[in-house]
């Protein structure tokens, strides 16, 4: 990970995310300067199309975006997100949820912020250590989509992912509004009817299916892209998800010796 990102992580770090992460942004006019420097200047607005989101605490211009473009900000990506949880993990407070990690790039354009049920944490190691987590990822510079990721955490080994192929992933661009956005979100959630036992389940037997599985090292990791459906095309869509390939196999490795 780059060190120039800010990155919160243990236990509960729920209560760091406010002073670092819901700082204030908006979406506002963009100015230029018109006439002879000699002389009085005239600040002029640039045409009401483009417009520029800005981080009010350090004064700072993210990008510059045009009038279809709709603000999100962290705080309203985190809430839903904790909305999320609670409709797939299948709980009713937001005490019952726990932030184990987050991220924020240096400039505070983007972040990453994972979520977890509460019990799943503290509650003896199951399934070797692995249960599963939320991620939310949002950016103000147009680098990242609104992002929803489910996917899979080893307390023991403290690394998390989402696989592609694996669970529930949906994306939102910065083009609707959150009321919009949550409709969308629940309809293809009921289209696609996700159950998470049914993920989480499907995810620890694919796991112990491949700790007895015989095969050379050298075809090891082509069998695992495989069996989690990574192929060339979601690799260069997605290169984190092969190394989190690479990643589980190492894990897998560890536990068969």
């Amino acid at each position: 990970m780059d060190d120039r990102y800010t990155i919160l992580r243990g236990r509960d770090i729920t209560s760091q995310l406010e002073d670092k992460f819901f700082f204030p942004v908006e979406k506002r006019n963009l100015y230029w300067q018109s006439g002879d420097l000699s002389k009085e200047l005239r600040i002029s607005p640039v045409r009401p199309r483009f417009w520029a989101i800005v981080d009010l605490e350090n004064e700072w211009v993210f990008s510059t975006v045009t009038d279809d473009y709709v603000l999100i900000t962290n705080k309203q990506a985190y809430d839903f997100g904790i909305e999320i949880c609670k409709y797939l993990f299948h709980v009713e407070n937001n005490e019952d949820l726990k932030c184990i990690r987050a991220t924020l790039s240096w400039n505070r354009a983007s972040c990453r912020i994972d979520l977890c049920r509460f019990v799943d944490f503290y509650q003896p190691l199951l399934n070797e250590g692995w249960y599963s987590f939320l991620s939310i990822e949002n950016s103000y510079n147009k680098t990242k989509c609104l992002e929803y990721n489910l996917g899979f955490y080893n307390r023991e080994q403290d690394y998390g992912f989402g696989l592609y192929g694996v669970g529930f992933k949906a994306k939102r661009p910065h083009s609707s509004s959150m009321k919009a956005i949550r409709k969308s979100f629940y309809k293809e959630i009921d289209e696609k009817k996700y159950n998470i036992e049914w993920i989480e389940e499907s995810f620890y037997k694919k796991i112990q299916q491949l700790k007895g599985i015989s095969i050379s090292k050298e075809n090891m990791l082509a069998m695992f892209c495989r069996v989690f459906g990574i192929n060339s095309k979601s690799i260069k869509k997605n290169g984190e998800t092969y190394r989190a390939a690479k990643e589980i196999k190492k894990l897998v490795d560890k536990s068969s010796t």
